[in-house]
């Protein structure tokens, strides 16, 4: 199994290359490993104590992360299932922009881009 290389052939070299420049880019450095993919699938159901297949649910300092495929396709920039299902409710408030953004409410994508640049430095 070469995740990498079937990701590179699925996505193609223009969206695969996009991926790469995201934090899962890293993951692209690592030296190959054999596994079974029923074995790491197990590994971590096991390790989070998670029985669903749409998140990845662990627990880091007594805190539960939950990462779902939302996060994933926000992290990755890829497009995953419909527009509809990433539409927020706008009366709950959004604590990244909230945070980030302070009280604004519709963030253009540049900025949304430049605030991410800016945290990773």
């Amino acid at each position: 199994m070469n995740v990498v290389k079937d990701m590179s052939t699925f996505l193609g070299q223009e969206k695969f290359q996009q991926f790469l420049e995201t934090p899962f880019g890293v993951f692209n450095d690592l030296p190959p490993i054999k596994v079974h993919c029923k074995l790491l699938r197990h590994l971590l159901l096991t390790m989070t104590n998670n029985d669903r297949d749409d998140m990845f649910i662990i627990k880091i300092n007594g805190t539960e992360l939950r990462f779902g495929i939302k996060e994933f396709a926000v992290v990755t920039g890829l497009k995953c299932g419909l527009i509809s299902d990433f539409v927020s409710d706008p009366s709950i408030p959004n604590r990244l922009i909230k945070k980030y953004f302070g009280k604004m409410n519709n963030v253009p994508k540049l900025d949304f881009l430049n605030k991410s640049k800016e945290i990773k430095h």
